[in-house]
């Protein structure tokens, strides 16, 4: 899994159009992102939300587990236009969302697996262009990027949804989306696929990542980060809607301000981890962070608009950090001809949202919704015994 230095002429205008193509394409996963719970609860009722993105998220790991033998096949440009199209007839479906909440799960669905499934593809593509001196740098530029798209689109939504409805959101979706397709299908020579990819098979991965400690730990990381996800991006937003009492022109603003240190912190620690610390103080402390920021979603009553950003600023400074830290350190270790392992690493993602979705639904069975959110906080205690043992990169 060593690195050599790409050989590209053209290596930073590749690497820009990968930027680009990561600001665009999180601007279509996220403007429907943060309104998805409500959208869902209010045709099909709150108990069923968790159980739709519960679903959903177990299709989208299965899916992530089959993906690499379609881009060994195919190769990454080719699979890449395959989950367009599908993410496309997702968003099109939710679009003109029938009353059928059978129909509407197909289609919320087909877009999980799409979302995941392109993140890959994009892994793949930036990967490819890094080396072991500046993968750190490389990895947050592009994460800032893909930052910049969900900073955004919040504000965008809630203009959106108080104007014309949930469904409105898919449609701007589907939009960018579209943008991101013309633009792709000109870069066929600026991102041919020569990699020649490893070929583990999913089990023999499954097998090494228990074995590799590196990597063991961090894999649990990142799925304690989906976890913290789950609970922030799922049952968040409906909390403070309809318990709390923002509406969503409110909370479009605030969601937007909350992303804002995705694009301060990920560079800076992406240097910092590369030329002086490495990544595994900085993961310390954004997990403390994550810890605080649940335990105030949890206890936190008041209706104050600027108590709550600063809250949930607060929290994505944690997120920021944890996230820019989990790309560093991965993508340290693996390299991009191992796309098993990038796809083993993506499906932390689902698996961190199913067991969100399990414990959402445990938890509203048997206590209030805020409650969720100290539960929260214990499991990213869990965090700082696998950091202490964790070897640093520096």
């Amino acid at each position: 899994m060593t690195k050599k230095l790409p050989k590209q002429k053209n290596h930073q205008k590749k690497l820009f159009i990968l930027y680009f193509f990561g600001f665009i394409i999180s601007m279509a996963a996220a403007i429907p992102a943060y309104s998805q719970s409500s959208f869902l609860s209010s045709t099909v009722g709150l108990p069923l939300v968790s159980t739709f993105f519960l679903l959903a998220n177990v299709l989208t790991f299965f899916s992530i587990l089959f993906f690499p033998g379609l881009i060994k096949k195919i190769k990454n440009f080719r699979s890449t236009r395959r989950v367009i199209f599908l993410y496309a007839l997702s968003l099109v479906g939710l679009t003109f969302a029938p009353s059928n909440p059978w129909i509407m799960f197909f289609f919320f669905g087909l877009m999980s697996i799409c979302v995941a499934l392109i993140a890959i593809n994009m892994d793949v593509f930036v990967e490819s262009f890094c080396c072991n001196g500046s993968s750190g740098k490389i990895h947050t530029t592009y994460f800032t990027a893909v930052n910049l798209g969900w900073i955004v689109s919040p504000f965008i939504a809630g203009l959106l949804i108080a104007a014309g409805g949930f469904e409105i959101t898919y449609a701007a979706s589907l939009f960018c989306l579209m943008i991101f397709a013309f633009f792709f299908m000109f870069q066929k020579d600026n991102l041919a696929d020569k990699t020649k990819y490893s070929d583990l098979g999913t089990i023999k991965t499954i097998k090494n990542i228990f074995k590799i400690s590196k990597l063991r730990s961090i894999f649990f990381l990142a799925f304690l980060l989906s976890v913290f996800y789950s609970l922030a991006v799922v049952f968040l937003p409906v909390y403070l809607n309809q318990t709390i009492g923002f509406d969503w022109d409110s909370l479009g603003k605030m969601f937007s301000l909350m992303l804002i240190p995705f694009i301060i912190f990920q560079i800076p620690a992406g240097i910092i981890a590369d030329r002086y610390l490495g990544e595994k103080e900085i993961m310390i402390l954004g997990f403390i962070i994550l810890s605080l920021s649940l335990i105030f979603f949890y206890s936190v009553t008041s209706t104050s608009f600027w108590l709550w950003a600063g809250i949930l600023f607060f929290s994505r400074v944690g997120a920021a950090l944890v996230e820019a830290m989990r790309e560093s350190y991965f993508f340290k270790t693996v390299d991009a001809k191992d796309v098993d392992y990038i796809n083993l690493f993506r499906a932390t993602g689902p698996l961190g949202y199913i067991f969100g979705s399990f414990l959402g639904a445990l938890v509203l069975w048997c206590s209030s919704l805020n409650t969720l959110f100290l539960a929260g906080a214990f499991l990213m205690c869990l965090a700082f015994p696998v950091l202490f043992w964790l070897k640093d990169t520096k």
